[in-house]
């Protein structure tokens, strides 16, 4: 029997006889690329395209343990950078790759955003990554005609040069608002009141150095008082002196606040150092990063800055100078050292003006007054400094 024939029209399509078929093919396709998709997400995980419940179980379980193992890490960041703070030392991104990371450097970012959100909302504190020297050097040498260029720039769309700013060194810094920490440091009688029921009787031998203030700080246990105003006039000094001042110029200065070479810079009954000399201390400030010595002359281009805190030497004539350190960017900012010097210069001539009250329309003259005289200052401060006062960096 011959094999049966069949027309063009007859015979049947590819099309036509497997819809169903392409249709399925097309389905497990989609389905396929969405699994894998999914896997290179949740860390490339091998599952079956078939196994749609156990592997959807099993991303879900992936990402609890992550999700813990982050937080794990961002509480232990916290702990180490409380710690560290406590040394008054900057943190460095290789002891935190080493104690908290564990070499797992590809979740930095997220744990660093979680122990700063924990710092943020328990203690009122952030942790902030310190500018580099070399970037500090960049903008000290850059002049009022670079910031017109930059302007110039930003009006046409233009980018600028990208540069590394970073130092990969941390420290953590307050974010209180100001006005908290202002009514925290005022006196109140309920507080004060308080705190004479709890100081020790004449009678006893107590040698802690508490006092009664009736504020909220307590002065007595807090960061030390004097070593803290001293470091606050050495930097308010190296401001106005244009932001570099030379080893003789600035103990010339601190002469005049009876702090010479042989001064000793006292602490609170808490610290495990009672005092310390003027040289030690500047060390100290070195060592934690608010002051930085540097040679000039011809001798620079011999050597880098010392290791201590060194006086000019007339018989090889090597000359310092200081500058403002890392930390002092970051913690003080030049427009804060340049606020505190307005309000001190302000409010010493306010308060001679104030010994004899007025009317009320006297004392809002003097307000204004004030408001204005701490603006001049303010503008006097800057040009004093040779340039624009950078913020907290």
């Amino acid at each position: 029997m011959a094999p049966r024939t069949y027309t063009r029209s007859q015979r049947p399509s590819q099309s036509q006889s497997q819809p169903r078929q392409s249709q399925r093919g097309h389905k497990s396709r989609i389905e396929s690329d969405e699994e894998e998709e999914d896997q290179n997400y949740n860390g490339g995980n091998d599952m079956d395209v078939d196994e749609d419940e156990g592997g959807s179980g099993s991303n879900a379980t992936y990402l609890t343990i992550q999700f813990q193992e982050i937080s794990r890490k961002a509480n232990q960041l916290v702990r180490l950078a409380l710690f560290n703070e406590n040394r008054r030392g900057p943190l460095r991104r290789d002891d935190i790759s080493k104690k908290v990371m564990g070499g797992n450097a590809r979740i930095f970012n997220r744990v660093f955003e979680q122990a700063n959100a924990t710092l943020k909302k328990t203690f009122g504190m952030e942790l902030v990554e310190l500018p580099s020297k070399a970037s500090l050097e960049e903008e000290a040498t850059g002049t009022v005609e670079d910031a017109e260029l930059e302007e110039a720039r930003k009006a046409v769309g233009g980018k600028k040069k990208a540069t590394t700013v970073g130092s990969k060194q941390y420290i953590i810094r307050s974010i209180l608002d100001p006005g908290l920490l202002d009514y925290a440091s005022l006196m109140h009688e309920s507080i004060l009141n308080q705190e004479a029921e709890d100081l020790p009787s004449d009678d006893d031998d107590d040698d802690s150095g508490i006092r009664s203030y009736g504020s909220i700080f307590s002065w007595s246990t807090c960061d030390q008082l004097e070593a803290y105003g001293v470091l606050t006039v050495i930097l308010s000094l190296i401001l106005v002196s244009g932001k570099v001042m030379s080893d003789a110029d600035l103990r010339n200065a601190l002469k005049h606040l009876y702090l010479n070479n042989s001064s000793q810079i006292r602490f609170t009954a808490l610290s495990t150092t009672r005092t310390m000399p003027l040289d030690r201390f500047l060390d100290s400030l070195m060592r934690q990063g608010y002051i930085d010595q540097q040679i000039v002359g011809e001798a620079k281009k011999k050597g880098g800055p010392g290791k201590r805190a060194r006086q000019a030497d007339d018989d090889t004539g090597v000359q310092y100078e200081w500058r403002w350190g890392p930390r002092a960017h970051s913690e003080f900012g030049e427009q804060g050292i340049a606020q505190f010097i307005a309000e001190t210069m302000v409010s010493e001539n306010q308060d001679d003006d104030d010994e004899e009250e007025g009317s009320s329309r006297g004392q809002r003259r003097r307000q204004e007054q004030a408001m204005s005289n701490l603006e001049k200052m303010l503008k006097g401060v800057q040009k004093a400094a040779g340039g624009i006062l950078s913020d907290l960096k």
